[in-house]
């Protein structure tokens, strides 16, 4: 049936007032138009209609239980609304509506299927309201908001995309009682200054979460993660996050901190087969309280690069390696905790220096030490456990007031370590957290006298053992077993030739380039259990810091492998020009050499 109205290619038409009646357009069921039009007048459309692209501007498009094979433009103060209507993609079809230029959009119960590039392209602070939506098998996102656009998507549904169900670069998004699922890349995106708001919504069966990058902030609420493949929540450069309320079950990995900062508490975790948490980077001092993480593969929590967060009150269950892995100058505050592990409490390497307190401990190794810094253990209640240091140096077992040998006659270090602590206050949880956000911490948690481990590596790579006091230890005879264990270092772990492999992430330098051509290295570094990614060669001829012309290098540059700079050049060479100074190749990493 054709219009009543002729309607022409490339009509420009005087914008009236929707409801006036004089020169107002109704697209008629069956309408076929072959040709970009163009409309300034007010447009109501009920039943099916064929048009190549319409671009409309200053008016209201008005679409009621209709069926769309079309690209529509709303700009320049427009507006569309939709109720109860299909949109699908014709050929090569970028988008099915594309608002911009302070315009609005208004859809409910819609469905939009498969879009090249987003099925409702938001931009240029224009605002759109989903309701009751969904979105199936667009190939890049489903909305995509871009350059200060805002939406609120409610009760939504987002299926098989082929990257992103949401994209939001530099805008705001609120998501309510949404769901994501089946997303082959990643459900959510958000990027460069934008906002993000979801509550109450489900995430089902995606590669990975939601990835909020480049100083953007989210808040979430009463959500769940399952059948996650990757990682459930990833935020990095420069970022903020607020996670409360929500629940995670069957995925790789929960959270992911890299040089952000923000507060995760009162959720659960449940049988990931990756690392639940990882928090990196300088900078990253966040809370993450009330958290009960049950059943991982491999570590419970991972804290690296100078991070400094502070966990309070969680528990971790059915850890199958190290409850926490703790290395490279990180310094968290962990206390409040049940920690139940397969193997290890606490694995302290690579300079971290942590403050580990009023602990419940139950793991087959309380603390693994291999640090250059001055860890405080203090206030723990640890059951049936060691403290390990290098090659097993020191077997630490909590027994007060009490002389011990193993059914061996080996004799034990014992610490009497709450006698010697009398001076320590006693915080309880309540008290405890109070004292923390205030001004008062570096106060309260200085390092004191009666430290339960304290062993130290100094700059220069030599061993240095502290022993504690008189009444806290019964032996003192562990020293020619560190200096033996300094003669091992640098060392290949399988041929016992000079190692100049580094492994990453972890840094230790432990085989040597002819046991990693015939692939005799293990699926984890033996020495802190961090699962080998890569190995690089190591080229370190170099005495002094390319740059500075002073320090000793002690930074490898990824991929090139050049051990040239001191570790304060190596990171303003990566922030500022991201090249090698030895040989001007594109930087992606720096790995600080430990020397074991």
């Amino acid at each position: 049936m054709e219009s009543p109205y002729p309607i022409l290619p490339n009509l420009l038409l005087k914008c009236i007032d929707y409801n006036a009646t004089e020169n107002r357009y109704d697209f008629h069921p069956e309408t076929k138009i072959n040709h970009v039009i163009y409309i300034r007048t007010p447009i109501s459309l009920k039943g099916t209609a064929s048009i190549d692209k319409v671009i409309t501007s200053n008016c209201e498009l008005r679409f009621n239980d209709s069926k769309l094979d079309t690209s529509i433009q709303v700009t320049a103060n427009g507006k569309i609304t939709a109720y109860n209507c299909v949109f699908s993609a014709s050929k090569s079809c970028k988008y099915a509506i594309e608002i911009f230029g302070k315009s609005e959009g208004y859809f409910k119960n819609c469905v939009f299927i498969g879009f090249d590039i987003a099925a409702v392209l938001v931009r240029d602070n224009s605002y759109s309201k989903f309701e009751d939506c969904t979105f199936i098998d667009s190939l890049a996102a489903s909305i995509s908001l871009c350059s200060n656009a805002s939406a609120d998507m409610i009760r939504c549904k987002f299926n098989g995309s082929l990257k992103y169900g949401v994209f939001c670069s530099g805008s705001f998004a609120t998501i309510v009682d949404c769901e994501f699922k089946n997303l082959k890349e990643r459900a959510i995106f958000v990027y460069d200054d934008s906002s993000i708001v979801i509550k109450d919504s489900t995430f089902e069966d995606c590669k990975n979460g939601i990835c909020v990058a480049k100083k953007s902030i989210i808040q979430l609420d009463n959500s769940s993660f399952d059948l996650i493949n990757l990682i459930a929540i990833s935020v990095i450069e420069n970022s903020y996050f607020t996670l409360k309320n929500s629940r995670f079950n069957d995925i790789g990995m929960a959270l992911n901190v890299k040089n952000s900062n923000g507060e995760f508490r009162d959720s659960n975790i449940h049988n990931t087969h990756q690392t639940p948490i990882a928090l990196f980077g300088k900078g990253n001092s966040s809370l993450i309280s009330n958290v009960s993480i049950d059943t991982s593969l491999v570590f419970g929590i991972i804290i690296r690069d100078k991070a400094s967060p502070q966990i309070f009150n969680c528990s971790f269950e059915n850890i199958y390696d190290h409850c926490f892995s703790i290395s490279d100058f990180s310094s968290p505050l962990i206390a409040y905790c049940y920690i139940s592990s397969h193997q290890n409490g606490f694995s302290i390497f690579n300079g971290a220096t942590p403050l580990i307190l009023y602990n419940e401990i139950k793991a087959k190794t309380a603390f693994s030490c291999l640090t250059l810094g001055c860890p405080i253990i203090a206030m723990n209640n640890c059951s049936l456990c060691m403290i390990n240091t290098p090659n097993n140096l020191i077997d630490l077992e909590f027994i007060d007031y009490t002389q011990y040998k193993d059914e061996n006659g080996k004799e034990k270090i014992i610490f009497d370590s709450l006698e010697t602590l009398k001076h320590y206050k006693n915080y309880g949880k309540n008290e405890f957290m109070k004292e923390l956000k205030s001004d008062k911490k570096d106060e309260i948690f200085l390092s004191f006298e009666g430290d339960i481990y304290r062993l130290i590596f100094q700059q220069n790579g030599r061993l240095q053992y502290i022993p504690p006091l008189n009444d806290e230890c019964e032996c003192k005879c562990c020293l020619k077993h560190i200096k033996k264990f300094e003669n091992e270092c640098n060392k290949c772990v399988n041929c016992g030739k000079k190692s100049n492999i580094l492994c990453s992430p972890c840094a230790h330098k432990i085989y040597c380039e002819e046991c990693v051509q015939q692939k005799k290295v293990a699926d984890k570094c033996p020495l802190c259990h961090i699962k080998i990614v890569a190995t690089t060669p190591i080229y370190e001829n170099f005495e002094e810091c390319a740059i500075c012309y002073d320090a000793k290098p002690d930074v490898v540059f990824l991929l090139c492998g050049h051990k040239c700079c001191c570790h304060e050049c190596a990171e303003q060479t990566l922030t500022i020009n991201k090249k090698c100074p030895v040989c001007n190749s594109k930087l992606s990493a720096i790995r600080h050499i430990f020397p074991i």
